[in-house]
């Protein structure tokens, strides 16, 4: 199997995901600094509305609520599958199923190294 055609798309879902929590913690240690700093006097808090999202943010947002929004199960699929397995005309492709486990596993161990 060729390693260098394993797919970038889980790593990029990974990293849109770290953007997502960092800049959620950056806001919240701001909104923090920004309590501290109100209560002592100094600049005032700057309001919800002088946010600015970057392009980053509002895709990895966007992407968000696209999963949140799709179904857990795809219904059609699972019934397919459960009709051709009692029809005896379901066959799994061995070799397929390997490749993509150890796929999978290698892009696992990547993103634990890397992250």
């Amino acid at each position: 199997m060729d390693i260098s055609k394993i797919s970038s798309d889980r790593i990029q879902e990974r990293q849109a995901q770290e953007t997502t929590q960092s800049q959620k913690a950056q806001t919240a240690q701001k909104r923090e600094e920004a309590r501290a700093g109100g209560a002592e006097g100094s600049a005032p808090a700057k309001r919800a509305e002088d946010v600015k999202w970057s392009s980053e943010a509002k895709l990895a947002s966007e992407a968000l609520a696209t999963a949140k929004a799709s179904p857990d199960v795809r219904a059609d699929r699972v019934a397919a599958i459960k009709a051709s397995i009692a029809s005896g005309s379901y066959q799994i492709d061995s070799k397929s199923l390997a490749d993509k486990m150890i796929s999978h596993s290698l892009e696992d161990d990547l993103l634990t190294r890397n992250g």
